[in-house]
């Protein structure tokens, strides 16, 4: 019979304490979300189209508000709601559910830089071309969560291992 390592400290290498290393608790997904920088820099950005939509509202042209009204739910609502990203054991959640990615459907992997933003590019057989931004965070880097959960010798995993 294997012993069991107990864990005598809180919070060693994020375990329970008193609770055995085998029994501890898995995560079933990991989310990454943006990070409060870029949440701040978008509601910056986004804050004059909220004033222009109140200043331009007139109630003879309500199209013109409400297409000021649909830039900032567009431009502000989706990137702080919608950019997020969920990776667990059957694959990868991104956006939201905008593309469920299964490990066993992609068939590729490559690193890809937009300015100054890093994307994993997942190919597949069927359907298009997924973009994963490795700028989301959470407890720890998006890089490591897709190393660790992706299945060994998968194509995410080669490719990230190669950082």
């Amino acid at each position: 019979m294997r012993p069991i390592a107990v864990v005598s400290t809180p919070g060693q290498n994020g375990a329970i304490a008193g609770m055995p290393v085998s029994s501890q608790p898995t995560p079933r997904m990991e989310e990454f979300t943006l990070p409060w920088p870029w949440i701040v820099a978008v509601l910056a950005v986004q804050a004059p189209f909220g004033w222009i939509a109140i200043k331009v509202w007139d109630p003879t042209r309500p199209l013109v508000a409400l297409g000021f009204i649909a830039l900032i739910v567009l431009y502000v609502w989706l990137p702080l709601w919608g950019f997020r990203v969920s990776v667990s054991s059957q694959g990868l959640d991104v956006y939201r559910s905008m593309h469920k990615v299964r490990w066993d459907d992609v068939t590729g992997a490559r690193l890809k830089s937009f300015l100054g933003s890093r994307y994993l590019l997942l190919q597949r057989p069927r359907g298009r071309t997924v973009s994963v931004p490795l700028y989301l965070v959470s407890h720890r880097k998006i890089e490591e969560a897709l190393r660790d959960w992706a299945p060994k010798g998968h194509p995410v995993e080669i490719c990230l291992t190669s950082l």
